[in-house]
């Protein structure tokens, strides 16, 4: 007598499943339970949707053009538009390899230049309180000001030569605006920075800095009736008698 055969077996099963939801079905559907509409092997958003879909990407996009600085706010709206599922799917992904060190360049450069709140007159380094002469500034123009005066020893006592900022004044000037600080007894350099976008102590106005000095020497002391500063208007005008010009920030003593 013959005997039978038996003999394992596996056949494919089909899955319909939709690439929004994630849901899977072994009949095909025209509707997914989460909305979409699927048509032959292809899933299609409701017309009503897309249209709601694109008004908040572009609302999301004119938000962030206003709120966030220009290198996060690419980071952000590139984030947006690839994570958004009318994009996804008909979006073909492709993988390019970044080097290592072009990598770390560019999120430095992100990270390195943030914008840091400031008010105008706001004492960056020195001690505001132990001053005791007069300094009124005034700028005018678009551009901020970075005030610094490098300390180079005391009245009546020969200049050294100050690469410690122990002793050194600065301060914030907004455009257009005057500050009026009070400064230590001391002979002080002037100078000066320019931008628009203050990015702290360290970066001052970022890659747009400019660096302005002058070979005048500014003393400030007191005496038995009177605490003796100065006034400084740091724009051109006819009669002025202080004369600046501009300085690379390699040259700079305290920037060493």
């Amino acid at each position: 007598m013959d005997h039978g055969v038996s003999k394992s077996r596996k056949t494919k099963v089909d899955y319909y499943s939709c690439p929004i939801c994630g849901i899977a079905s072994r009949e095909q559907i025209d509707t997914c339970e989460c909305g979409y509409r699927y048509t032959g092997k292809k899933y299609k958003f409701p017309l009503w949707r897309s249209l709601i879909i694109v008004a908040s990407i572009i609302a999301t996009i004119i938000l962030l053009y206003l709120v966030l600085p220009e290198t996060a706010r690419e980071n952000a709206i590139t984030t947006l538009i690839s994570t958004n599922p009318m994009t996804t799917q008909a979006t073909t992904t492709s993988t390019t390899t970044i080097p290592t060190t072009t990598r770390a360049a560019t999120t430095a450069l992100q990270t390195l230049y943030k914008p840091v709140l400031v008010y105008n007159g706001q004492i960056l380094l020195g001690d505001s309180e132990s001053g005791e002469c007069p300094l009124t500034v005034t700028v005018r123009g678009i551009n901020n000001y970075y005030i610094y005066l490098d300390y180079v020893g005391l009245p009546g006592l020969p200049l050294i030569n100050n690469n410690n900022s122990y002793y050194d004044f600065s301060f914030y000037v907004r455009a257009g605006s005057s500050v009026d600080v009070s400064v230590p007894i001391g002979m002080y350099k002037l100078y000066y920075a320019v931008g628009d976008t203050w990015y702290g102590t360290t970066y001052i106005f970022g890659n747009k800095t400019v660096w302005y000095t002058t070979d005048d020497i500014f003393t400030f002391y007191t005496d038995a009736l009177f605490a003796h500063g100065h006034t400084l208007e740091l724009y051109p005008q006819f009669g002025g008698n202080l004369e600046t010009y501009e300085v690379e920030e390699s040259d700079l003593p305290f920037m060493k």
